[in-house]
């Protein structure tokens, strides 16, 4: 594999882990309750305009350091609070605002970040969740783009206790985790195309790009030195499916000697359509429906990998419908890392 080409695989893997990674942040903060989640003021205000104990405090990259940051909107809500004072004691526990205030603080504090890069913002994600269950605690923090951040957007919606930089209510905003997940996403899409148009100009032009046959893709998936690569359809017709029989004894033979770099190949296309459901044409008292995908098949041989401390293999499959290559390539071109 080119360098380019390693490099831009690379980038992808790691947009996806990002993507996977914010949106078990986003779960795992929809799930937070805050103690005065149920509060209610004196005049029996709805909990929705009175809980403050979720607090999002936005840091911006170019605008000084985080610690002073944090200190202007705590300073900014205490000066409204001298003004609207009996307004604050009604509706809400100043207790709770403290407590998450303080929670942040000691988070800034320990992580060591004095400043955001510029473009960039970390939101940190506050719940005073009471004693017994936890306590105050930054929940996460999250480093995104800062068009992403949402910073200043809805203002007129603001309760008077929250600010563009520190937001206050009983659940958490998490717009903006979520247009950074659309952003990687996109990211991941514009990484994937410039792969397919790497990839079909050089082999159209009989670069030298190595590309090997689609039976050299289960040699590099029982390799342990061997972190996976690109498999390139060319026919629109899917991934290659395997026989559960042949894939089993391939599992067998895996997990109990490591390494076997074994060669073979998914059943071809050709005798599918025949319902030859067995590569080898051995195993015959299977379905259709029996058939194992390439990525089934990798993630079983993933999980062995794991038992024997090898990298996860990934494979990253994309769609090049081209007749030129399908006729010269096969459906399948394979293209180790």
């Amino acid at each position: 594999m080119s360098r380019y080409l390693r490099s831009e695989v690379s980038r992808f893997r790691e947009f996806g882990e990002d993507v996977s990674r914010i949106k078990e942040i986003i779960e795992d903060l929809r799930e937070q309750v805050p103690v005065d989640f149920d509060a209610k003021g004196i005049r029996g205000n709805s909990a929705s305009s009175t809980s403050v104990g979720c607090a999002i405090f936005t840091a911006v990259g170019g605008e000084g350091e985080v610690m002073a940051q944090l200190e202007e909107v705590i300073e900014m809500l205490r000066k409204r609070g001298e003004i609207r004072e009996s307004l604050f004691e009604i509706m809400v526990d100043k207790g709770t605002i403290e407590r998450t205030d303080r929670a942040i603080k000691d988070y800034v504090i320990k992580s060591g970040i004095v400043r955001v890069p510029p473009g960039k913002a970390i939101q940190y994600f506050a719940c005073d969740r009471g004693r017994g269950r936890g306590g105050s605690k930054v929940c996460h923090a999250v480093e995104m783009p800062l068009n992403e951040a949402c910073v200043g957007s809805n203002t007129s919606s603001y309760q008077p206790w929250s600010f563009s930089k520190m937001l206050r209510g009983r659940a958490f905003d998490t717009s903006g985790l979520e247009g950074y997940v659309n952003y990687l996403e996109e990211s991941k899409n514009e990484v994937i195309d410039g792969i397919k148009r790497s990839i079909e100009k050089r082999l159209s032009e009989a670069d030298s790009l190595a590309v090997d046959d689609i039976h050299k893709w289960m040699e590099s998936a029982t390799d342990m030195s061997s972190d996976g690569g690109i498999l390139v359809l060319t026919d629109g017709e899917g991934e290659p499916m395997f026989c559960p029989e042949c894939i089993e004894k391939i599992l067998d033979a895996f997990g109990e000697r490591g390494s076997i770099r074994l060669q073979f190949p998914p059943i071809p296309r050709s005798v599918l359509s025949l319902d030859v459901l067995c590569t080898e044409n051995l195993h015959k008292e299977h379905s259709f429906r029996d058939l194992m995908s390439l990525s089934g098949v990798e993630e079983e041989l993933n999980e062995l990998r794991a038992n024997h401390m090898a990298p996860v293999h990934r494979t990253m499959m994309v769609q090049i419908e081209n007749q030129r290559l399908l006729e010269n390539l096969g459906p399948f071109i394979w293209i180790r890392s």
